[in-house]
């Protein structure tokens, strides 16, 4: 069935079904059982499959809607490790929300939607008799289960470890690694060490009011490699959980761009005081398509699909490739490309020269972005001496000026 009659299934859905909202359970270990405190009710215990089950199954169970409603659960992956989903209870729509991740690109690759109950029909009423097709809650949720079975084959059940969140996590083997995961301004932050050696992975952005969730975990990947799916969530109040995922392979790790490494080239390129602003998303060897690294004055980022993605205005800026070369330096000459040329010879030398930098990005169906990174170059007094765009060229994996 066309996606866009999917839609409009959970259109229709949000405005019949009624879900009943469970008291607010204690935060509590995901190995240990979950539940609304009614000693008598069943209470639900994460991650206790030996397959995958059925989604018609797992949203029968006491206490899963209120699990669902603080943490996000790890249904599975693919056979092949590529992609994983991963289940909240969205409270506008009365549904779950069934987000289907793509673990090379940490990206959600597709969002689809289970009704939070469907009600058992009398097979032996007049009304079932007369009408043997099935309720919408019903459609919806075979799509959904066709969706996980037959479109992303998920299919390999998970029993991942758990955490507070500002405790680190340590995966077992000859070769350990440790996770870290820390709120830093608006921002949460996850590193991972691996033999005295520190990567930044990734910086989820944080909309206003959200924060980092307090618990968090760590699965195996079923693909090939030393992979690794950390799963956590940014809470709001009055709002639902928003997962927070990336998923890992230690053997890609990128001995060039360790925190030491690259905290030593930006001081060499930059200067005291050099800090990364933004990075690109990492390619298939964990090297990040570029850095916008700056220094001095101050700026905000944005999540994906928000925009812009990066504004703010900083004394000076460079922008570096996967490794590490130069390509755009903003300093008091000017803008300079690929340390040799000076965009515009007739602006005088400013030693007061500041830049206001606005990042544009979108993602295209075929999975490439479109980035536009608007320069302005300010002269002492604050006021714009010239406008420079830079557009990014998918093919060579840098930004290009055309004057």
């Amino acid at each position: 069935m066309p996606r866009w009659m999917k839609s409009c299934l959970l259109l229709l859905l949000a405005g019949v079904l009624t879900a009943c909202q469970g008291v607010k359970p204690a935060l509590s270990s995901q190995k240990n059982s979950f539940g609304s405190g009614n000693k008598r009710a069943e209470r639900f215990v994460p991650y206790s499959d030996q397959v995958v089950p059925p989604l018609k199954e797992l949203i029968k169970r006491k206490g899963f809607r209120q699990y669902t409603q603080v943490w996000p659960y790890l249904l599975g992956y693919s056979y092949d490790g590529t992609f994983a989903a991963v289940i909240v209870y969205n409270s506008r729509a009365k549904a779950y929300r069934v987000d289907l991740f793509h673990t090379g690109t940490h990206q959600v690759q597709e969002t689809v939607y289970a009704p939070a109950e469907v009600k058992n029909r009398d097979a032996s009423s007049t009304s079932a008799k007369l009408d043997s097709s099935r309720s919408e809650e019903e459609e919806l949720l075979a799509l959904t289960q066709e969706t996980l079975d037959l479109g992303y084959r998920i299919k390999v059940p998970t029993t991942p470890e758990d955490h507070v969140t500002h405790q680190e996590i340590r995966t077992p083997g000859k070769q350990s690694l440790k996770f870290t995961l820390k709120q830093v301004d608006r921002a949460a932050v996850l590193k991972v060490e691996k033999g005295g050696d520190r990567w930044e992975l990734a910086r989820f952005p944080l909309k206003k009011g959200e924060r980092l969730s307090s618990r968090w975990l760590v699965s195996s990947s079923p693909s090939p490699g030393e992979k690794w799916t950390v799963v956590a969530s940014a809470h709001a109040k009055g709002q639902d959980p928003r997962p927070l995922m990336y998923t890992l392979d230690a053997s890609l790790l990128n001995p060039d761009w360790t925190e030491g490494r690259l905290k030593k080239r930006l001081k060499t390129v930059l200067g005291k005081g050099a800090r990364v602003a933004f990075r690109g998303k990492a390619d298939s060897r964990n090297r990040p398509e570029f850095f916008l690294a700056v220094r001095g004055g101050s700026f905000s980022t944005s999540g994906p699909g928000e925009s812009p993605r990066l504004s703010g205005t900083v004394d000076r800026f460079v922008i570096l490739d996967a490794q590490g070369k130069v390509h755009f330096r903003g300093n008091s000459a000017g803008l300079v490309r690929d340390e040799q040329v000076l965009l515009d010879p007739s602006i005088s030398k400013d030693s007061r020269a500041r830049y206001r930098l606005l990042l544009l990005e979108e993602e295209r169906k075929d999975g490439k972005r479109i980035r536009m990174l608007t320069v302005d170059q300010l002269n002492g007094e604050g006021r714009t001496v010239k406008t420079y765009e830079l557009s990014w060229d998918p093919e060579k994996k840098k930004f290009r000026y055309d004057s």
